[in-house]
């Protein structure tokens, strides 16, 4: 996924493109918006051109090796973890356990939501979730007061 590969969102795209160039990206980036939005394909792109070796003005080159790379969603930096959850084959399930099938849906189908996500798995639950085993990798911080309780409390 490229910037020019997203209608509209220019501001969000000059900005994201401003902090690298001005090598000012936060530790951590939170995509946060409506399913089916440009959400995870925005998230690509700027993964994309952080790890671009010949960044352009607007948007990454789509020759380097890293380029290549993301192409595939097997760059070394870049790391998923994405909810799951049981199917007829796997019951305790893991990010990993789906990877392949997350490249494969990332790619293709980057504005579907996550109930086009869980179909693609063949999920028994219509609620997936995150592992504690894989949420404790996960470093964030979240003002107390910005997240509804039952998620707090999940997380303690």
């Amino acid at each position: 996924m490229y910037f020019r590969d997203i209608f509209g969102l220019e501001e969000v795209k000059r900005t994201l493109i401003h902090a690298v160039e001005h090598n000012h990206v936060a530790h951590a980036q939170l995509f946060a918006g409506e399913e089916g939005s440009a959400n995870l394909a925005l998230a690509l792109a700027f993964a994309r051109y952080i790890h671009c070796e010949n960044k352009g003005e607007y948007d990454s080159c789509g020759e380097c090796a890293s380029c290549s790379k993301m192409d595939k969603l097997v760059h070394p930096d870049l790391h998923f973890v994405m909810p799951v959850s049981s199917t007829t084959k796997i019951s305790k399930p893991l990010s990993q356990d789906f990877l392949k099938e997350w490249r494969d849906f990332a790619l293709n189908q980057p504005y579907n939501t996550i109930t086009d996500w869980l179909a693609l798995i063949g999920a028994e639950s219509k609620t997936p979730s995150i592992s504690a085993e894989e949420s404790r990798k996960i470093v964030f911080y979240f003002p107390q007061n910005w997240l509804p309780s039952p998620i707090l409390r999940r997380m303690s």
